[in-house]
């Protein structure tokens, strides 16, 4: 008899980063276990009510389920770390429960409360996943416990190399619209580019805190387009038609969607050495840049644009390491560490 996983998503009928890096693994795993998808609220302190009400809901519907595996979507910051702690406490606890951390803020442990409700949640947890080996070094500076511990990837859905046939040079910027994940610092960038401006095209998709300020300091740049939050099905053909993507981010995140997409489809990715980047990409499938810093963005730019042999050379070198990230190979990773934490190895 297939073995039930129970897997948490905060929205399951709706669009989301964590929905997209793991729907397609979920699909490959079908054949394996039986896969139950149940909703995990956000939380929100501006609305604690409401929050509180959704997650005792979670905590009620989860109870009543009986699984081999708990799979919950998570991340390591101040917001989850009370919301996990809260639900943990009350769970009744009807099998083995796994966390996977898409993003982190080890810092937070400094504080003792938050490091008396992280113990507890270990105590209650029989594996925890990292996206990237930084993040699962720095938890484990506060909690050592090696044998909870995976690193584990997200997925994306097999690519397929794609040769642009239009003359106009297009970057991709897709994000949350915030000031750490290096928006402001690709738009001043683009005033330092000592390239022909009209044969230039800035897309900048996403939603964000910042996302009407950057519209209105792009209104009198004409290659820089904002288009704000569209689905991901629309994404699609911005990822297949740009020259590279622009991430030069320094928020608290593991291993953003946007650049296993852009492997996928063989894309030159301009990023920070940071986290999951630092962990799987190297100067062979990307330029690396400082955090904060225009000119070097407009350096790396400016060399993929002059340098079409160099530029095909990342892109080939991207689609040949996005294979590690299908999500046939992540099931695999996903199918040994749920059969650990299982069976208790």
């Amino acid at each position: 008899m297939k073995k039930t996983i129970l897997f948490t998503l905060s929205s399951p009928s709706k669009d989301s980063a964590i929905k997209t890096a793991e729907i397609c693994t979920l699909e490959q795993l079908k054949n394996e276990y039986k896969i139950r998808i149940i909703s995990y609220g956000d939380f929100y302190f501006n609305n604690i009510i409401s929050a509180l009400k959704k997650l005792y809901k979670s905590v009620k519907d989860i109870s009543a389920i009986k699984y081999d595996l708990l799979h919950v979507n998570t991340a390591y910051d101040k917001k989850a770390v009370i919301r996990d702690f809260i639900f943990l406490l009350l769970l009744k606890k009807n099998g083995k429960i796994f966390f996977k951390y898409h993003g982190s803020k080890p810092f937070i442990a400094k504080n003792i409360i938050f490091r008396f409700f992280t113990r507890v949640i270990i105590r209650r947890i029989d594996g925890f996943g990292f996206l990237s080996n930084d993040e699962m070094l720095q938890y484990k500076k506060w909690f050592i416990n090696d044998r909870k511990y995976y690193i584990i990837k997200n997925s994306v859905k097999d690519g397929k190399f794609i040769s642009k046939s239009s003359s106009v040079f297009r970057i991709l910027f897709i994000g949350r619209v915030i000031k750490t994940k290096g928006i402001l610092d690709l738009i001043q960038s683009i005033d330092l580019l000592n390239i022909d401006k009209n044969n230039l095209h800035v897309d900048i998709i996403g939603d964000g805190e910042l996302l009407n300020n950057i519209k209105n300091m792009c209104t009198n740049i004409e290659c820089i387009e904002v288009h704000g939050r569209i689905s991901e099905f629309d994404a699609l053909k911005y990822y297949k038609n740009c020259d590279l993507l622009v991430l030069p981010t320094y928020h608290d995140e593991g291993l953003p969607n946007v650049v296993l997409k852009s492997l996928s489809f063989g894309k030159p990715i301009i990023t920070t050495r940071i986290r999951g980047m630092k962990h799987y990409l190297n100067d062979e499938n990307a330029i690396f840049v400082k955090r904060e810093s225009p000119s070097e963005i407009a350096r790396a730019i400016e060399k993929l644009y002059n340098d079409y042999s160099f530029r095909k050379k990342i892109a080939m070198n991207n689609f040949k390491l996005a294979p590690i990230f299908y999500a046939q190979n992540v099931a695999r990773e996903y199918n040994a560490i749920y059969r650990k934490v299982i069976s208790n190895e």
